[in-house]
């Protein structure tokens, strides 16, 4: 199995450049979502963390923003954690691509940011370093919630400059004019978003109780969801029960928003967000998030479906059911509303908007092509039962041998094939 390290600064696409390896059937192994597994609850990392950094585990969990609060800026304490954790993410490494190479894979991807700060560049065949002009990186990353020229400068600090890790790169990948046009067709990220709510104006005192994502690439759904049921820190009115069927008793133990914050930010990247009459649902996230002192998705972000469909059907109803049965999306499995299901109702209406089931079965057709090659390719060709006969005749096939010298100065792909020119045009 060849093993690739992935890599690059904060911002430069290494989530989209590793879509394109996973689109080609390779196994991608990511550094964060293995961190991730050790600080959840049951995770390796758990004890450890919590004895060298008393108070940051809570219900059996590390928090994440509570573990920040106590690493702060102390570079000693960074030290320590990574002294816990880096060996446990090796262990697991390991332990995933051994798995992966008794299953036939052929082509692993390390999806590491620290590739090189950390020496695993030195247990990968090659390395690939994802990179965009640094205007370009700044952007991307100042557009995400919550970021700051500060906080993004103490990134830069602890990881090696953009210009080393190019420097040191066996394969670059230049994202900074963006990769839609890539001839395989590189996946445009998109998440759908839907609240349910207390009521309909958070400045009267209504909060968020519930909150549903679903991840479309290339205006399909991946599989990929956030799903958070949220405790409002208040009474649930009568009338917004009956529109949800959410009640105080299901959201009493619910995690308050403040605590879901980081963990819903990270879900959706810098990706555009996806809502029908999404000023309703940016005016709760907007509210929450100012309550927790962390900056707004800017405006450019949201994309609204009910503005779509107002352009596309003026006059018209265009409410998500009336979409829903205009479409012919169907509603059997919603009784309810519910910011998952409705978000999950909204994705299939947006791809109507934007083109329909005929761009949906031009890229299932694409991507089933891709994935039958793959497969092809893993298990080789095996001979044909009976060898096709010769049907050009001698002076069409000295024609084509005088049209390959004439043309092509690099002979080795025919040649690969058994054809030799020198032989062939001697005869």
């Amino acid at each position: 199995m060849i093993t690739l390290g992935l890599t690059g600064s904060i911002g430069m696409g290494k989530s989209t450049t590793t879509a394109m390896f996973a689109d080609h059937g390779a196994l991608i192994w990511n550094a964060d979502d293995a961190v991730h597994a050790l600080y959840a609850r049951g995770g390796a990392a758990v004890g450890p963390v919590g004895e060298a950094f008393p108070g940051v585990v809570i219900d059996g969990a590390v928090d994440r923003t509570r573990l920040a609060g106590a690493l702060g800026q102390d570079g000693e304490a960074f030290r320590r954690l990574e002294a816990i954790v880096h060996p446990l993410v090796i262990r697991g490494r390991l332990d995933d691509l051994a798995a992966a190479e008794a299953r036939g894979i052929r082509l692993a991807v390390l999806d590491i940011p620290l590739l090189f700060e950390t020496g695993g560049d030195a247990a990968v065949d090659a390395v690939v370093v994802v990179t965009a002009p640094a205007e370009v990186q700044a952007a991307r990353v100042l557009a995400r919630p919550g970021m700051t020229p500060e906080r993004f400068e103490a990134i830069l600090a602890r990881q090696l400059p953009d210009a080393e890790k190019r420097r040191r790169a066996d394969f670059l990948v230049d994202t900074g004019k963006g990769l839609e046009a890539d001839p395989i067709g590189i996946m445009s990220r998109e998440i759908v978003l839907d609240t349910e709510t207390t009521g309909f104006d958070p400045r009267t005192g209504d909060r968020m109780i519930e909150v549903g994502c679903i991840e479309i690439e290339d205006l399909l759904p991946t599989g990929r969801t956030f799903h958070r049921l949220i405790n409002p820190e208040r009474l649930i009115p009568p009338d917004a029960i009956r529109v949800h069927g959410i009640t105080d008793e299901k959201v009493r133990d619910a995690p308050k928003f403040a605590e879901i914050v980081i963990d819903l930010c990270d879900f959706i990247g810098d990706a555009p967000i996806i809502a029908h009459n999404a000023q309703f649902d940016r005016n709760f996230i907007d509210h929450e998030f100012g309550r927790c002192g962390r900056a707004l998705f800017p405006e450019d972000r949201w994309i609204d479906t009910l503005k779509l469909a107002q352009s596309r059907f003026p006059g018209m109803a265009n409410s998500l059911d009336a979409l829903c049965k205009r479409f012919k999306v169907s509603l059997v499995e919603r009784t309810l509303h519910g910011a998952l299901i409705d978000a999950r109702l909204l994705a299939e209406v947006y791809l109507e908007l934007k083109g329909g089931k005929e761009r949906r079965l031009d890229l299932s057709a694409s991507r089933a092509t891709v994935a039958a090659a793959a497969a092809v390719a893993a298990q080789g060709y095996g001979p044909r039962p009976r060898p096709l006969p010769v049907r050009d005749d001698a002076p069409e096939q000295a024609a084509h041998i005088a049209f390959l010298q004439a043309n092509l100065k690099d002979r080795s792909l025919w040649e690969a094939y058994g054809l030799d020119m020198e032989k062939a045009s001697a005869a």
